[in-house]
């Protein structure tokens, strides 16, 4: 069964530390988090092309969204994010402080 996975500064972390581990019951030892985290930093959408550092943009595009897509985000898509935060399939809720956020 799958689960759901808050997008998150600490997204990597929360995959060594929790999802692997907890959902996956694989254990990661030093040397697999050294090539997760050197993976990590790399830009996914321009594998087989030169490699470029991942640089987030989540910030800007929220920033960037016309009050018409934030309207239609709120409408469309609030519900099914929120009635997501309390299945039983979310592992880590997502309280809108990702820096408070408790693990499980």
């Amino acid at each position: 069964l799958g689960m759901a996975v808050n997008y998150s500064p600490h997204l990597v972390d929360r995959f060594l530390d929790t999802i692997f581990p907890k959902h996956f019951h694989t254990p990661v030892d030093n040397a697999g988090r050294d090539r997760v985290m050197k993976i990590s930093g790399t830009y996914s959408k321009n594998r087989g092309r030169h490699a470029e550092e991942f640089k987030p943009d989540s910030e800007e595009k929220e920033r960037n969204a016309s009050g018409k897509i934030k309207d239609a985000a709120t409408d469309f898509l609030q519900p099914s994010f929120d009635k997501l935060q309390k299945s039983d399939h979310n592992i880590i809720p997502f309280d809108g402080d990702d820096d408070n956020d408790e693990e499980e």
